[in-house]
C-alpha cells in the first residue's frame, strides 16, 4: 500500500493479529506497525483492538478466538501463516520498536468485539473505584464463552485486581498509540459502561469520572441522536438519570456469588440470602415512605422498584443499602412475589458458573427457583409463573423494541449455569 497522504487516525480493529497471513517479513506484526507509523501525521494516532494471548477466559477453557482450540495461544502454538495474538508486554515492545513513544492501554470487557465495559489505566489504580464489580457483571455477556469453564471468572477477577494483574490477563486490548502523551481530560475517565441490548432511544453510555474535589461522579447519556431521557408506554416507563455520585460498596450480586460458588452450597443458605435481600428492599421502601410487607406476596412496591434486583443494590462499608440505576418502572407497581422472581432469574443470568450444590434437586433452574420461593412463603402456581413470564416479556419488548422478545418458558428443567 503506497500513498503520499498522511492520516490523523488509523485503526486496526481485529487486524493486527492477521499480519502474518499477508506478509513474508520475519516479524510481520512489527513490520505492519512500522509502516503504519510512517503513514501517520506527526500528531496522529493509531487505535488497535485485539485479543490478549493471555486472556483469563482462555485459562478458563475458552477456545482461542481465531483457531477454535483451547489453550492454543497460551501454549504459544502459533505457526507461520496463522493469525496470532500477543500479550501486553510484547505489544508494548512492538509499538515502541515501531516508533510510538506513548501507548495507552484500555481494557474492554468481556472483549473488544462487543464491549460492555471499558476500563482505563486510571480506573484500575483508584482504590475508591471497584473495577472488578463492573468486570464481573460482563462475563455472561460474552457470546463466545463456553457453557462450562474450569473456574468461576467472577471469583478470579477481584483477586487479579487486588494483585495488579488486570492489565496482563484482560481478554482484549484497546490501545491508543501516538507520539503525544494523553490529554488531561482522558485521565479523568475511570471507566465506561454501555447498555445497548435495547431499543436505540434507550441505549446509553455510563461514564465514571474523577472530579477535582477527589470525588467520583457517574454520568449517563443517551448514545443515539434520538435518545430519550424519559418515555412512558402502556405498562412501563423509562427514565435516564443524567448524573449521580459514585457509591463505593459491594453489591448483593457479589454476596450471592460468594455463596453459590462454594462447592456443596445449601439451599437454606441461599434462602437466607434472599430473605436478607427482601428485608433490604423493605428498609429502602420504608425509608422512602412506602409501606411494604416483606412476608406478603401481594404487597405492592412503587413502580420504580422494578429494577431493585441484587446487581443494583450496593451495600456500603457502613452497612447502608443504596438502590442505584433506577431506569425502568412498572406503572401499576411491583408485587413482592414478582420482584423476588425477577431477582432470582436475573442472578441466574448473571453467573457463569455454579458450584455443585449439596442437594442435586436444586441444580436445575426450576428446582432452585421454586425451592427458594416456597421456603420464603411465596408459593407460586403455574398461572402465577405464567403471569411473571408475561410481564418479563412485556418489559423485554418495551425495552428492546423487538416484538418477538417473548418468554415462553423460564427453562425450569435446564441445569444451573456452568453446572453439569
Amino acid at each position: 500500500f503506497h500513498i503520499d497522504q498522511r492520516f490523523d487516525v488509523i485503526t486496526l480493529i481485529g487486524v493486527l493479529e492477521y499480519a502474518g497471513m499477508f506478509s513474508t517479513h520475519q516479524d510481520p506484526a512489527w513490520d505492519m506497525l512500522r509502516k503504519i507509523h510512517a503513514l501517520l501525521k506527526p500528531h496522529g494516532k493509531l487505535i488497535i483492538a485485539i485479543e490478549n494471548q493471555l486472556g483469563l477466559k482462555y485459562f478458563a477453557g475458552a477456545p482461542e478466538d481465531h483457531l477454535g482450540q483451547a489453550m492454543y495461544g497460551i501454549e504459544g502454538r502459533y505457526r507461520k501463516g496463522e493469525p496470532q495474538t500477543f500479550g501486553r508486554q510484547h505489544l508494548q515492545y512492538l509499538l515502541q520498536r515501531a516508533g510510538f513513544d506513548h501507548t495507552r492501554f484500555l481494557l474492554p470487557f468481556p472483549d473488544y468485539k462487543l464491549p460492555v465495559c471499558i476500563l482505563t489505566e486510571e480506573g484500575l489504580h483508584r482504590t475508591d473505584f471497584d473495577a472488578a464489580e463492573l468486570i464481573c457483571q460482563t462475563i455472561t455477556k460474552d457470546a463466545q464463552l463456553p457453557t462450562s469453564t474450569h473456574f468461576s471468572q467472577e471469583r478470579v477477577w477481584p483477586v487479579l485486581h487486588q494483585n495488579g494483574l488486570l492489565h496482563d490477563l484482560t481478554n482484549s486490548f484497546l490501545i491508543v498509540a501516538s507520539n503525544d502523551p494523553p490529554v488531561a481530560t482522558e485521565s479523568r475517565v475511570l471507566g465506561h459502561y454501555y447498555s445497548t441490548d435495547r431499543s436505540p432511544p434507550f441505549c446509553k453510555e455510563t461514564l465514571f469520572v474523577h472530579h477535582d474535589e477527589n470525588q467520583i461522579r457517574v454520568k449517563r447519556h443517551a448514545i443515539a441522536a434520538n435518545g430519550c431521557t424519559s418515555f412512558s408506554g402502556d405498562e412501563f416507563s423509562f427514565t435516564l438519570s443524567a448524573e449521580s455520585p459514585y457509591i463505593r460498596g459491594r453489591t448483593l450480586y457479589r454476596e450471592f456469588l460468594d455463596i453459590i460458588t462454594q462447592p456443596g452450597w445449601r439451599i437454606d443458605t441461599v434462602r437466607s440470602f434472599f430473605s436478607h435481600y427482601l428485608n433490604v428492599i423493605s428498609d429502602i421502601a420504608h425509608a422512602e415512605g412506602h409501606a411494604f410487607d416483606v412476608s406478603s406476596p401481594a404487597s405492592i412496591l412503587p413502580g420504580d422498584f422494578l429494577d431493585a434486583i441484587p446487581t443494583n443494590i450496593v451495600m456500603t462499608e457502613q452497612g447502608q443499602a443504596i438502590f442505584v440505576d433506577r431506569e425502568w418502572s412498572a406503572l401499576a407497581g411491583v408485587p413482592a412475589d414478582y420482584l423476588l422472581f425477577r431477582a432470582i432469574i436475573s442472578l441466574l443470568g448473571s453467573v457463569s458458573v455454579f458450584s455443585p450444590p449439596e442437594n442435586p434437586a436444586h441444580a436445575t433452574r426450576g428446582g432452585f427457583l421454586l425451592a427458594i420461593m416456597k421456603d420464603l412463603g411465596f408459593t407460586s402456581s403455574e398461572n402465577e409463573l405464567c403471569e411473571f413470564l408475561r410481564r418479563e416479556s412485556s418489559l423485554s419488548i418495551f425495552a428492546s423494541g423487538v416484538a418477538n422478545r417473548c418468554y415462553t418458558t423460564w427453562q425450569p428443567e435446564a441445569d444451573l449455569p456452568g453446572y453439569s
